[in-house]
């Protein structure tokens, strides 16, 4: 049998046992509250579960007060940031921390730790160093440890940190999270 609408009458004639095609009912189409939350499956998705999700943060937020610092006892002003963002299992970082320096080691932490799933641990070579007054000619390495949210940042060539002048470390890195 074909399936009929009557748009002067107001119904659909023709359906078999199953109800609507899929998509023929909206919101325009339901009385106002008749889906109440007693009535939605355990498991299923809504609205809200989807806009308060944290997989589907597209916007950068600043990490600088949430974060653990090492090797500095002082900050240039507005030289300290360190900006995150998440898009489902990937976190994106950017970062300037420039300051006095206190120690032989510069660290921050993430929000987020390195996923298991990434076998070892994540290093790249694209941190700008500047140490007690000159420049690395070669890029520092951001080294993140499988499991853990340290960024450990170390001066290319095994170069070494001092732990006085001026020190800066600036970058941007992506890893996958847990």
């Amino acid at each position: 049998m074909a399936i009929v609408f009557d748009s002067d009458a107001g119904t659909i004639t023709g359906l078999s046992v199953g109800g609507l095609p899929d998509g023929t009912v909206d919101n325009d189409t339901l009385a106002s509250n008749a889906v109440t939350t007693a009535k939605i499956v355990t498991g299923t998705i809504v609205d809200t579960d989807i806009s308060s999700s944290s997989e589907l943060n597209t916007v950068w937020t600043d990490h600088t007060s949430s974060s653990t610092i090492t090797g500095w006892s002082s900050f240039t002003t507005n030289r300290k940031w360190i900006f995150v963002k998440v898009i489902g299992h990937t976190l994106h970082c950017a970062f300037h921390l420039e300051g006095t320096a206190n120690a032989t080691s510069r660290s921050f932490t993430l929000p987020n730790t390195l996923d298991h799933f990434a076998v070892v641990d994540y290093s790249t070579w694209n941190a700008y160093c500047y140490n007690n007054g000159s420049t690395d000619t070669t890029p520092g390495l951001c080294r993140v440890n499988v499991g853990t949210n340290t960024v450990n940042v170390y001066r290319g060539l095994g170069g070494s940190w001092t732990s006085s002048g001026t020190s800066i470390i600036a970058g941007s890195f992506t890893i996958p999270i847990e």
